[in-house]
């Protein structure tokens, strides 16, 4: 006969593996047709930036179909290497972990069970995101619990410790990147199997993806190399995966959602299937059913016209790693909601539109409840309000972020022509209806600004619109401006993010530039032998100012002793009549500069 110190040592080993059994779908974020619905929609908003497509885009983001569902409802015994797409990599992302082999742990003969538990990454943790430890929470129980209670839920909570683990999202994605901003890496690579071989990752040897891709790293092996690009764009959807996952609460959070389903995370699923299992401790009729409709209401379309456009990789507080922007910034709006057993969070680094997105509505979640003993009357979500509340800040952000990560791995490989890594050559803007606060658009050379057939029109909800091109700026017809919309019109370099120097256009109500294609430089010289361009802001100190108009008469000069700011500039310019005017203005600080203007 068994002791009652046995039977509860029995007790308590069976708690541990029924949780374990019931962690099967604990770790799965949106799930696997809702990232590959944020990548095609993320491609799409690059497109609409650019103008254009990405040929080899075309190919290994949407696959030879075009439709991006590579893998799509695809069983476990698919090998994990055949897939070569970012679509079918972030499928494939849920399904095989080839840095720890998560997938293989087997609890009562049961493999997969914590495939998903590197998804997780709290941004508010030290370390810069290379967090060595983190504890996936369960600190908190709503089900009756007790030792002789024969509930799973109940049992498995009352003997369960917090699970700790030592590989979270940001840092796995950087193995998959072998980004050289993570160091050491010597022993964090992961296994690529090709036929029977298995070869560990660039990473290994000190090289990184973009080293792969470029050649400067090479594979003593004909079979691996034939198939370079496949596993290179199926590595970058693991990454677009893990960002994704960056968008969910539940995740930024560590709060584990198997014994107890995330409601926002399972409403957001785009398409019902078997892998979007209820919680087997609550009653499924009680969560808020999935929608692909849901998941619709944002696309690149409406993201483009009503939240902006790609995040650009210079917009980032360390521009040598863009990618911990992208995944700080939507861990970090995401942190604002609550999860099941946390609160929302608003402490962060004022890292790109962080806190202009979280501060833009109060709508939302933000505290949960706990009520012991009733798991109905707990959590943080109880209607498709509050569902759409989350999804309308963080969803957008998530694909725009993604766009940027695409669009910036699109610099890296050279896909969009460009002299340097910091914006590309040309851009043509058009097909919209912007409204966004802000929009940035930047070229090494020119950018063309509206179409006849798709035109462009910014409206007066926009603060201001930054247009950046090295040489030229043209605007067709097909632009148009309402009242209050500013222009910031400038040729320089690509530079580091958002400003809030007032625009050089503003126009007058629903003005149409239609009438005439205007062209334009903007040339700057030095008296201090300075190598770098620093566009001038309002801030910066005037000591003179010469104005002459398109026929070389002057039509305005200043020397003052009173120190003026270049917004007095932009002030006289809105005065005077339309026309291209160039302007010569030295800075208190000695930096002179000629401008060509053009008033439209």
């Amino acid at each position: 006969m068994l002791s009652i110190k046995s039977c509860y040592a029995l007790f308590s080993s069976m708690g541990a593996l029924l949780c374990n059994l019931l962690f099967s779908t604990t770790m799965e974020a949106h799930k696997e047709p809702t990232h590959q619905y944020i990548i095609r929609e993320a491609y799409s908003l690059v497109k609409k930036h650019l103008g254009r497509s990405i040929p080899e885009f075309d190919t290994y983001i949407l696959g030879s179909d075009s439709l991006g569902r590579e893998g799509q409802f695809d069983d476990h015994r698919v090998h994990p290497w055949s897939y070569s797409t970012v679509c079918g990599g972030a499928w494939n992302e849920d399904h095989h972990d080839p840095i720890q082999f998560m997938h293989e742990v087997e609890v009562l003969f049961r493999k997969g069970m914590f495939t998903s538990i590197n998804h997780f990454w709290d941004p508010d943790q030290e370390g810069n995101g290379f967090n060595n430890k983190f504890e996936l929470h369960l600190p908190w129980n709503p089900w009756p619990t007790g030792i002789f209670e024969w509930n799973a839920c109940s049992l498995a909570r009352t003997y369960a410790s917090d699970v700790e683990h030592d590989l979270m999202a940001y840092k796995k994605a950087m193995i998959y990147l072998s980004s050289k901003a993570y160091t050491p890496r010597l022993h964090e690579s992961f296994m690529i199997t090709q036929g029977q071989k298995e070869y560990n990752s660039p990473g290994y040897f000190q090289a990184s993806l973009i080293d792969w891709y470029k050649g400067d790293f090479v594979y003593d092996d004909a079979d691996i190399e034939s198939r370079k690009k496949d596993i290179i764009y199926s590595i970058l959807g693991r990454v677009t995966h893990l960002l994704g996952d960056m968008s969910i609460p539940a995740h930024v959070k560590c709060d584990e959602h198997g014994l107890w389903h995330d409601p926002y995370e399972d409403a957001m699923n785009y398409v019902e299937w078997d892998g979007n299992k209820e919680s087997p401790c609550i009653d499924a009729e009680k969560n808020i059913p999935a929608s692909g409709s849901r998941v619709e209401y944002w696309n690149h379309d409406k993201i483009f016209c009503e939240k902006g456009s790609v995040v650009l990789p210079s917009c980032s507080q360390f521009r040598e790693n863009p990618y911990w922007t992208f995944f700080y910034t939507t861990a970090q709006i995401a942190d604002h909601f609550a999860s099941n057993r946390f609160n929302g969070d608003d402490q962060y680094l004022p890292v790109g539109e962080i806190h202009s997105i979280i501060t833009s509505s109060n709508k939302g979640p933000t505290h949960t409840n706990f009520v012991d003993g009733h798991p109905l009357l707990s959590g943080y979500l109880r209607n498709d309000e509050d569902i759409n509340a989350i999804r309308d800040m963080t969803f957008p952000y998530v694909i725009r972020a993604t766009a940027g990560l695409l669009f910036h791995i699109a610099l890296e490989y050279s896909l969009i022509n460009t002299a340097h890594q910091q914006c590309p050559n040309n851009l043509h803007v058009r097909d919209g209806i912007l409204s966004a606060p802000h929009y940035i658009f930047e070229s090494s050379d020119s950018i063309i600004i509206g179409d006849q057939k798709k035109p462009l029109c910014i409206t007066s909800d926009v603060n201001i619109v930054n247009i950046r091109a090295g040489h030229i700026i043209r605007f067709n017809p097909g632009m148009y401006a309402q009242s209050g919309a500013t222009v910031h019109a400038l040729n320089t370099k690509c530079t580091a993010c958002y400003d809030d120097t007032p625009g050089f256009v503003q126009t007058d109500d629903h003005e149409s530039y239609s009438s005439s294609t205007l062209e334009y430089k903007v040339l700057y010289a030095w008296d201090n032998n300075e190598d770098t361009i620093s566009s001038c802001c309002i801030s910066d100190p005037v000591s003179s100012i010469r104005c002459m108009d398109d026929k070389g008469l002057l039509v305005f000069e200043s020397k003052k002793k009173t120190v003026m700011v270049e917004s007095d500039v932009m002030k006289w310019i809105q005065t005077q009549k339309r026309g291209v005017y160039s302007m010569h203005i030295e800075y208190v600080h000695g930096k002179k500069e000629m401008k060509i203007i053009a008033r439209l």
